[in-house]
């Protein structure tokens, strides 16, 4: 018999280890007794056009411009969104970047979108990308404090896509809220998790307030928010306020929980955006530089939008904050101790504000907007083709004992032939348990491991990915990696 050998990556999880079993057994006592859950800019709609149809055959391979970049194959990025037009461009973008791994998007019921639909919205999105599953779940409908909202026809236009249709994808992240995705993400992520917020900050303060530890894990946050030098953006929609941005502005308390968090952070607010105003210009050469149905979709949206575009009033406001993520090097930057107002309402309130005694924030003061525009551009016309597994790499029922600590585990798994990115081809059953539910096939990683996500789960089951790699002794090395920890083992082929 085969001694089970420390694998590398369970040393840095021993911690986790009892977190497991408490759950475990929790789970199984749980069941047992059930025997006997418009925009960052508020750009006003305009009048939506024909639903369009976009095609979901897979485009051409990529290739971005990035002249002083280079890639960055362990960027995993978790995006917090609100779900307006420019938060749809700034997702886009990094689904459609072949050096960011997206690991989930969380949906702030706070912000523009409602939860149904910028769930349902997001999911669209992964799908247009071509991109396999990625988990979306959504957060609280209301600040942390206070009662600022987004106008109500703007929340209608975005829930409603601006009258565009997409299939949505599969969702991983089924069922669950966006703290609790957020907290399993961050957690079981392989390195370091950048965040991106492109709306209000209620979901990122309130995971922080209930896992303070989520810190250690989280290599920066990049926000869309704030206007330390410059007027906000309200725009008359709240009497006297001329000095808060929208994001801000919504939950200004949930702004300070993150900027005293201890995370670094990086303010793309309006004085960056600013220096990248979206133009006739730039909507031209779109209409012109359609090479992948994700272009197309854009193109319909902003041609909704163009009394905005030429009045001067839009700007690549989430666009350029996921950029700047993927390339510091567009922006240049600034120290500012930063706070926000909190009070109710007055010409002050959600303004950030420039004060010793704040905590230390880099604030984008300027951008390279044309460089910024071409990279954006080039990047959402390319995407790199489907990647396949080889038919006869994992095609067969694989079965062992997989471990986490000294719990074991009876572990089954099934694979089909031929594997692609984003579509179901295996089975998984841990009977231990039970649980059970489908793969599908996400990525190959830099050393050679088969990643897929979980889908259509029933049974006592966690939330996390599955790893895969042939071995040369023609066993096939398991690891699943989750809220629980980790689970490994070495599985022994039983069917071919």
């Amino acid at each position: 018999m085969k001694t089970k050998p420390e694998l590398p990556w369970e040393i840095d999880m021993k911690p986790y280890r009892y977190a497991y079993l408490i759950r475990r057994c929790s789970l199984i006592l749980g069941s047992i007794l059930m025997l006997s859950v418009v925009s960052c800019s508020g750009t006003q709609p305009l009048q939506t056009s024909t639903p369009t149809p976009f095609s979901t055959q897979p485009p051409t391979p990529a290739h971005t411009a990035e002249a002083t970049s280079t890639p960055k194959p362990g960027l995993y990025v978790v995006i917090d969104t609100d779900m307006a037009p420019d938060d749809w461009m700034a997702i886009l973008y990094l689904l459609h970047r072949t050096d960011v791994d997206v690991r989930a998007i969380a949906v702030t019921g706070a912000g523009e979108a409602h939860c149904d639909a910028g769930v349902r919205n997001a999911l669209g999105l992964i799908a247009l990308a071509h991109h396999a599953p990625i988990p979306v779940a959504c957060g609280p409908e209301t600040p942390l404090q206070g009662n600022h909202t987004f106008p109500q026809s703007w929340r209608d236009f975005v829930d409603g896509l601006a009258g565009q249709k997409l299939a949505p994808s599969v969702n991983p992240g089924a069922g669950i809220g966006a703290v609790k995705l957020l907290t399993q993400t961050i957690l079981s992520s392989p390195g370091k998790v950048t965040l991106l917020t492109l709306g209000p900050l209620t979901d990122i303060a309130l995971a922080l307030q209930a896992t303070p530890t989520l810190v250690n894990q989280i290599a920066g946050v990049y926000v869309m928010g704030g206007a330390v030098k410059v007027p906000g953006n309200l725009n008359g929609n709240v009497a006297g306020n001329t000095a808060a941005e929208w994001n801000i502005y919504i939950d200004p308390h949930a702004a300070n929980v993150v900027f005293a968090s201890g995370l670094p952070v990086t303010l793309v607010g309006l004085d960056a955006t600013r220096e990248a105003p979206l133009t006739m210009g730039f909507l031209q050469r779109l209409a012109t530089n359609q090479k992948t149905s994700t272009t197309a979709f854009i193109y319909a949206v902003l041609s909704q939008m163009q009394d905005s575009i030429r009045s001067g009033t839009y700007f690549f406001w989430d666009p350029l904050a996921a950029g700047i993520l993927s390339d510091n090097s567009l922006a240049t930057y600034e120290q500012y101790p930063i706070c926000v107002v909190e009070t109710d309402d007055g010409p002050e309130s959600g303004r950030t504000v420039a004060k010793d005694g704040c905590p230390q924030i880099r604030v984008a003061v300027s951008v390279d907007a044309k460089r910024f525009e071409q990279v954006f551009l080039d990047t959402l016309n390319n995407q790199s083709v489907p990647q396949a597994i080889n038919p006869s790499a994992l095609k067969g029922t694989w079965s062992g004992t997989s471990h986490n600590g000294n719990t074991g585990m009876q572990v089954t798994v099934t694979f089909g032939g031929n594997c692609e990115t984003g579509i179901p081809c295996g089975t998984f059953n841990i009977a231990t348990l039970p649980c059970s539910g489908d793969y599908v096939f996400i990525r190959m990683t830099a050393d050679g491991q088969y990643e897929f996500a979980e889908i259509n789960k029933q049974g006592v089951c966690g939330y996390g990915q599955d790893f895969f790699q042939t071995q040369a002794d023609g066993t096939l090395l398991f690891k699943s990696v989750g809220d629980y920890g980790i689970d490994s083992g070495f599985l022994k082929k039983t069917t071919p």
